[in-house]
């Protein structure tokens, strides 16, 4: 189990959000959802393999697919959109699933491998500016994926 989804399910679930963990298995890692609204949920995972080479911090990962499909014909179009969005975020990225035609905003962030207090407030803010970000660009990215 890690400590830092251990910590962000403490605070996610303090603010109260619905939060469900789920344990390591044979063929994914341990890895958390949260419900962020009606729209949108969240998946962390740490990013397994590198702490021998990054022994002081970890990869957090947060994944939040869009609820937007993407025409084939329109591929280019959102390509392009994306690129435009991506310059102006803080927190790179939104994504095309090419092969499945849908959404999504995935981001890795650089958290202590030992949090500390202040962690936890990082963890949500984080957590935050990627749930305002999809709620601010989803609808105009929908436009254009029609």
């Amino acid at each position: 189990m890690s400590q830092i989804l251990d910590l962000l399910e403490k605070v996610l679930a303090e603010d109260e959000f619905k939060v469900q963990r789920h344990a390591v298995t044979a063929e994914t890692p341990d890895y958390l959802e949260a419900r962020l609204d009606d729209d949108f949920e969240l998946q962390a995972v740490v990013l397994p393999g590198l702490e021998s080479e990054l022994p002081d911090v970890r990869l957090l990962q947060l994944y939040i697919p869009l609820p937007i499909d993407v025409s084939r014909d329109k591929h280019e179009a959102v390509r392009s959109a994306l690129t435009q969005v991506n310059f102006d975020v803080p927190l790179m990225g939104f994504n095309l699933h090419e092969e499945m035609s849908f959404l999504y905003f995935r981001t890795v962030q650089v958290v202590p491998a030992s949090p500390d207090v202040g962690t936890g407030a990082t963890l949500l803010d984080m957590v935050s500016i990627a749930h305002y970000l999809v709620t601010r660009y989803a609808e105009p990215l929908a436009a254009v994926a029609a």
